[in-house]
């Protein structure tokens, strides 16, 4: 997914629609070891792709705050907190429609195929319409709202609560 996801920047990048710069964050994995070296090696290729590995949960707000969008490319995720926090924060999203991501983000995000390179590519283009992009901003905040802590909690206590008043 990973790859793909370089791949379709490195097209957009060819194209020369856009001015971008694509920075990706998360722990270098035992699994993934060998994807994020051959990143490190992109990285002195393409000036656009950066890679920051692992960061505190601040420092990850501050990068989607500063992001002009969101990218979810994962297709594996049961509950996907990063989709959920990129919502929350006010950025327009474009999303795997892959596993539970349709579930989660309804309308709010536009989707691709993580396993199709020109999927992710239309997606990107996609998000560049302002309209669409204030439209999905909107109401991936209202979705977000629903995965706050203190909500989860009261839905579970309400839950227990029901459970509990029907015997």
């Amino acid at each position: 997914m990973l790859q793909n996801l370089i791949d379709a920047f490195k097209v957009i990048s060819d194209e020369k629609i856009l001015n971008f710069k694509l920075t990706l964050i998360g722990p270098s994995s035992k699994n993934a070891r060998k994807l994020y070296h051959n990143i490190l090696k992109l990285e002195k290729k393409y000036t656009w792709l950066s890679y920051l590995g692992e960061l505190d949960e601040d420092e990850i707000i501050q990068q989607y705050v500063k992001a002009d969008i969101g990218i979810f490319a994962s297709s594996v995720e049961n509950m996907p907190i990063i989709l959920s926090e990129m919502m929350a924060v006010k950025i327009p999203i474009i999303c795997s429609k892959h596993g539970v991501m349709p579930e989660i983000a309804l309308d709010s995000v536009i989707y691709f195929d993580p396993n199709l390179v020109d999927s992710i590519v239309k997606a990107v283009n996609e998000s560049l319409n302002v309209d669409i992009a204030r439209k999905n901003v909107i109401k991936a905040r209202e979705i977000s709202e629903k995965f706050k802590v203190r909500n989860i909690s009261n839905q579970t206590f309400n839950f227990f609560r029901k459970i509990i008043n029907d015997k």
